[in-house]
């Protein structure tokens, strides 16, 4: 299994059903909503998910506007956007947008599981990469604060003690982000 959780989203009721035994041996627990503001109530009340499919066409809400919406909540959260051919124009605006991967439809089985997982490492890699350049970014400034503390030349007995902190914050800032990297 490589889901915990997940949430598909589609106004049909039959899309929503097969979707689901698609995935049921991918996911221990699958969630359906059968519009987007009610997979945002879902979203917000249920906890964590692995991953959100969702239809693009619906009525209301559209899939965009949840995708929006849902990386409002959660920028890493994995987000799958089915479409139908005649919709294919919307896949790029899709992208741009943010999903992470897209399905068109009719798709079998073995196509949206591998869809679902390359969603989840993209998530995961961006992830990464945007928590690397955070912690890469506060290195820096430390570093920097560190050289103009060292080189000011105001006299204070505190100089060392605040550089020691900076020095002791980037250690501890490295092994968290080293224990989160490992549980991603």
């Amino acid at each position: 299994m490589n889901f915990e959780k997940i949430l598909i989203v589609d106004d049909e009721e039959m899309m929503r059903e097969m979707v689901t035994e698609m995935l049921e041996d991918q996911a221990k627990e699958i969630i359906t909503a059968e519009n987007a503001e009610e997979a945002l109530e879902i979203f917000n009340n249920n906890g964590s998910f692995d991953a959100v499919l969702t239809d693009l066409k619906m009525p209301g809400m559209n899939g965009l506007q949840l995708l929006e919406s849902i990386k409002g909540i959660n920028p890493s959260m994995p987000v799958v956007v089915m479409t139908g051919y005649s919709e294919i124009f919307s896949v790029e605006e899709a992208m741009k947008s943010g999903v992470d991967e897209y399905i068109l439809k009719p798709f079998k089985k073995d196509e949206i599981g591998m869809v679902m997982t390359r969603a989840k490492w993209r998530a995961s890699s961006i992830y990464k990469r945007r928590l690397l350049e955070g912690v890469k970014s506060m290195i820096e400034y430390i570093n920097t604060a560190n050289k103009i503390i060292a080189t000011s030349g105001y006299p204070s007995p505190h100089k060392e003690n605040l550089m020691a902190k900076g020095e002791e914050i980037k250690r501890s800032v490295a092994r968290n982000v080293t224990e989160v990297l490992k549980n991603i």
